[in-house]
């Protein structure tokens, strides 16, 4: 996980400006669609996934390795204490993000099919 003092330097950059260009040739997005799926599934398909983000000119991406599902009635699951407005991405449909801070780094969640489910990008691994 990214430790606040990790993203320090990258909060400094300008965003780039909306483009479609993307780092490497045949890189896609995936759709929508591909999130709306239990949230077991949907743990097991995206490892191996990369997430990018562009920075200024700079390309950051890291490679998924370690995923947790995680339902509504699930009491690791910050679904399960309720719906707030902070929380409301967890209730959302399918692709959804949800970070919040814990253990001194940012946690990632993804919104999965039905109220409550996300799945925890557990770790992963910075591609240079």
């Amino acid at each position: 996980m990214l430790a606040a003092r990790d993203l320090a330097p990258l909060r400094q950059m300008k965003p780039a400006e909306p483009t479609l260009s993307l780092p490497w040739p045949g890189a896609r997005p995936l759709p929508d669609t591909f999130f709306d799926r239990d949230a077991q599934l949907l743990a097991r398909e995206l490892l191996g996934k990369v997430i990018r983000h562009r920075v200024g000119a700079l390309w950051l991406s890291a490679r998924i390795i370690e995923t947790e599902a995680y339902y509504l009635v699930d009491k690791g699951s910050h679904a399960s204490l309720g719906y707030t407005e902070k929380r409301k991405a967890l209730f959302a449909d399918g692709g959804h993000i949800y970070m919040y801070y814990a253990r001194g780094g940012d946690s990632l969640n993804f919104s999965a099919h039905g109220p409550g489910n996300a799945v925890l990008i557990k770790s992963y691994r910075f591609n240079l």
